[in-house]
């Protein structure tokens, strides 16, 4: 997570994750790391739900999943996606199936300079 970060050389707004692949202390790090490199003044808001059958809040846990998790306590899981407007997330991952379906899900390129093009 934090190389794919060290690849944004702009601050982020708000990051989108889904629940098995980005509820860990690891992401929660990368994106604290990725503010201070850029001094953001406001912290990155993140939608990322924590998985179904949770683990409850611990002192460890990083500010950002405590906020989440509290949220989703108070107001519910769906209402919680509408508010975080969760539902982009989904959004692209519908343009990216739609994509691999029309294009295919490997290049068929052969050669390497024409794969990068």
């Amino acid at each position: 997570m934090q190389s794919l970060l060290e690849e944004i050389d702009a601050r982020i707004h708000t990051f989108y994750g889904d629940a098995g692949g980005y509820d860990h202390q690891g992401t929660y790090d990368a994106l604290d790391a990725h503010e201070q490199r850029f001094n953001q003044e406001e912290p990155i808001k993140t939608a990322i739900p924590p998985n179904l059958g949770f683990r409850k809040e611990q002192k460890t846990d990083s500010e950002k999943r405590k906020k989440n998790i509290r949220h989703i306590e108070k107001v519910g899981r769906q209402k919680w996606k509408t508010e975080t407007e969760y539902g982009i997330r989904s959004g692209a991952e519908n343009t990216n199936y739609r994509y691999k379906a029309i294009v295919g899900r490997t290049l068929r390129a052969k050669n390497e300079e024409n794969q990068t093009a």
